[in-house]
C-alpha cells in the first residue's frame, strides 16, 4: 500500500496549481490533470519494484526516509521520490522533488 505525507499532497497540489497558472506556456487542466496523476502513479508503484536505491545525501535520510525514486518525465524533467517501506512492504512517500534542466 502507498502512503503520501501531508507534505507531499501539499506540495502536488501546490504543483498542480502553479501549472494551471503558468504564463510561460497555456497549459491546459486536461494535461495538468494527468501530470500530476502520473506523479502519484509512480509513487503508488514502488511498493512493486524489485530494486530500490538509496538516497545520495544524509539529510534526505535523516529527514525524508532512505530510499529515492526517479521518475523521468522526460529529458529535461525528472522528480525524485523520497521514502519509506516499512516491515510489511507499504510504502510511505514524504518528500518529492522537482528538477527541470533548461536547455538554450
Amino acid at each position: 500500500m502507498a502512503y503520501y505525507s501531508a507534505q507531499v499532497d501539499k506540495y502536488l497540489e501546490d504543483t498542480r496549481n502553479g501549472l494551471l497558472l503558468w504564463e510561460i506556456f497555456e497549459l491546459t487542466a486536461k494535461f495538468v490533470f494527468k501530470y500530476i496523476e502520473e506523479i502519484k502513479i509512480q509513487c503508488e508503484t514502488i511498493e512493486q519494484k524489485s530494486i530500490h536505491f538509496k538516497t545520495a545525501y544524509y539529510i534526505h535520510k535523516q529527514q525524508y526516509g532512505e530510499n529515492v525514486h526517479v521518475y523521468r518525465r522526460n529529458s529535461n524533467t525528472s522528480w525524485y521520490i523520497i521514502y519509506i517501506i516499512d516491515t510489511f512492504g507499504n510504502i510511505f512517500t514524504n518528500k518529492i522533488i522537482f528538477d527541470y534542466t533548461t536547455i538554450e
